[in-house]
């Protein structure tokens, strides 16, 4: 019976069954695990929706970084990342508590470099298309110094856990560096007209008077020969400019306060407007007062003026009260302020140092180690072990010379540059049909409007690159033609053997000209293609009448060098790189130019070049 069992003194309960009694227990612990997970999982789907975990994992560093924040960015991207993994699979409240930390702290970084991204593209952007009126110094100085501040270097500090980036010689946390300043945007150095202690006025006056006298001791020299080789001793003339600067507060006056303020409103508080008016004055007066800069005393009697201080060798005024230092006093106001005052320091230091002229005499040097070269050249091929090497040759300009422009084209005297040369010469066929007859068939003189063309193809040979007398660009070529240079032959019937004549840009000869000279390849390593020979007199046309290069072949010389230079950082190495950089960096403005072209030329090519002797030189 299911009740139990009976006997003479009554019922016994039915028997137990351990089997269904473990089942039961098992689906009772199994319904509470399952239901536990549940409602760990719903925790978890709860804790990512309102953390964001999944949201995390699919944030990249935005697009329009600019080289200065971009590795920070990412440094701090994957930091953030690795925090949300942890803190999904944990959900522990101190992994949490760091995830959101680290959020919150890439999104500020984030905000920060995108909105000072976006200004100093744009700043660059204006700068190279000639926008930004009263800028001091040429467009492609202003962009070689938005490229040298478009720098930083970031490490992630382990025992703070926070992002610092280098500054001063050391590291700091981002936050308290000019990459978390959301002032700290670049501003091109720019003239200041409204009275002679502007930077400009000051920094000229201090080259006139101090540096130009001393040029030679200022010229770098090559240690065996003693010549100039183009390059200037930097850590001199930013020590004497600090000596001269040091002399010169000590014997301000108001017009030095009003200078400061001027360069605090414009670079500062109102950067990018292209003039001052009179509130912008009286702004400027009442935020940076006499007062607080040049006369507020340290606890310890040190003197909070921002004359306590120098330019070091970089050219970048150093204060000896830090701001670290500033700010256990509360004196956190002084550290805004005074950047008016560094500023319109490197500033005139900067003005003084550029008018430097670098003397160059590495022709001279050149001579002396060409001679070398060709002994060495001489001990390797009789060992069988050519030199791999070869320098570019000179170009100096002083092929220049002046003409009598052609009717109808230019009048009187233009630059031309000599195209013909020993071991250079232009020579190739162009077609008949873009060349007027001057003569008939008897050999009678033909009146203008009556010529007729030449037949067939004729070769020619380039004697001069002609220039605008004005804006030195290039209007045309000076062509011979004639028995020894053409197949065929024509004679003019006075017998000259050889026939000049000019081919303007308005001629349909003109392009042939030009492209047949672009597709001649370099005699030698050491000589130019016709491309760069072009591209070299076009520069020196430019300078021969006093005009800078056009800014949007600046523009485009300049992308086609970082390209370059990129190639040769990923293919040779940073170093390699940096290397070619000091020395291009350093070379006069013209030879700067030529030589930023060269590298983009043979850098497309594939042939890296490398760094001889304190020399740019390519490969064989």
């Amino acid at each position: 019976m299911a009740e139990g069992t009976r006997f003479k003194t009554g019922f016994l309960p039915a028997p137990v069954s351990y089997t269904d009694m473990g089942l039961a227990i098992g689906e009772r612990i199994s319904d509470r695990m399952q239901s536990l997970q549940d409602t760990m999982a719903r925790e978890r789907a709860q804790l990512n929706a309102n953390m964001g975990f999944s949201r995390a994992m699919a944030e990249a560093t935005p697009a329009g970084l600019t080289q200065k924040y971009q590795s920070g960015a990412q440094i701090l991207l994957e930091k953030y990342q690795d925090a949300a993994v942890k803190a999904q699979r944990t959900g522990k409240r101190d992994d949490v508590d760091a995830y959101q930390a680290l959020r919150t702290e890439f999104n500020e970084f984030k905000n920060i470099g995108s909105a000072k991204s976006a200004m100093d593209t744009q700043t660059m952007l204006n700068i190279a298309n000639g926008r930004i009126s009263g800028m001091s110094g040429t467009i492609e100085e202003n962009l070689e110094l938005f490229q040298n501040s478009n720098q930083a270097d970031y490490i992630w500090d382990e025992a703070s856990g926070s992002l610092q980036v280098g500054a001063g010689g050391q590291y700091v946390n981002w936050k308290e560096s000019n990459i978390g300043d959301l002032n700290d945007v670049y501003v091109p150095t720019m003239t200041w007209t409204g009275t002679e202690y502007m930077p400009e006025a000051v920094g000229e006056d201090i080259y006139s008077t101090l540096l130009e006298p001393k040029l030679e001791q200022l010229q770098i020299r090559d240690a065996d020969t003693m010549f100039a080789t183009g390059r200037v001793d930097m850590d001199a003339a930013y020590e004497m400019v600090n000596g001269e600067l040091q002399r010169r507060i000590q014997l301000r006056g108001p017009e030095l306060m009003e200078a400061i303020q001027a360069v605090g409103q414009k670079t500062i508080r109102t950067p990018g407007k292209p003039e001052l008016d009179e509130k912008d004055f009286a702004e400027a007066k009442a935020y940076c007062t006499q007062a607080e800069l040049l006369d507020t005393v340290y606890p310890d009697e040190r003197n909070l003026t921002p004359t306590a201080g120098k330019i070091n060798k970089e050219g970048v005024w150093v204060f000896s009260i830090t701001d670290d230092e500033l700010k256990t006093v509360g004196s956190n106001d002084i550290i805004d302020k005074r950047k008016a005052f560094s500023l319109y320091m490197e500033q005139t230091a900067s003005r003084a140092v550029r008018s430097i002229v670098a003397q160059d005499e590495r022709d001279r040097i050149s001579a002396e180690r060409q001679a070398r070269y060709e002994n060495q050249l001489e001990i390797d091929n009789i060992n069988n072990q050519p030199s791999i090497y070869t320098p570019i040759e000179p170009f100096t300009g002083t092929h220049l010379v002046k003409g009598t422009g052609a009717e109808g084209e230019v009048k009187g005297d233009v630059p031309k540059i000599k195209a013909t040369l020993n071991g250079r010469s232009y020579k190739f066929k162009i077609s008949g049909e873009a060349i007027k007859k001057t003569i008939d068939n008897q050999g009678n003189e033909v009146k203008s409007g009556d010529e007729e063309k030449l037949s067939g193809a004729i070769q020619v040979e380039v004697e001069n690159l002609v220039f605008h007398p004005e804006t030195g660009k290039l209007i045309g070529f000076d062509l011979d033609t004639g028995p020894g240079i053409l197949d065929g032959v024509l004679l003019d019937l006075a017998g000259t053997p050889i026939k000049s004549f000019f081919v303007s840009d308005k001629d349909p000869a003109f392009e042939e000209v030009r492209t047949s000279i672009t597709q001649i390849q370099a005699p030698s390593k050491n000589k130019r293609s016709g491309a760069q020979f072009l591209n070299d007199a076009q520069i020196e046309g430019y300078f021969s009448v006093g005009q800078e290069p056009p800014s949007e072949e600046a523009l485009d010389r300049t992308n086609n060098f970082f390209s370059a230079m990129q190639n040769i950082s990923v293919n040779q190495g940073r170093e390699a790189m940096e290397a070619i950089g000091d020395i291009v960096v350093d070379l006069p403005i013209r030879e700067k130019i030529a030589m930023e072209q060269r590298i983009f030329e043979e850098v497309s090519k594939g042939n890296y070049p490398t760094v001889v002797d304190g020399e740019v030189v390519f490969q064989d």
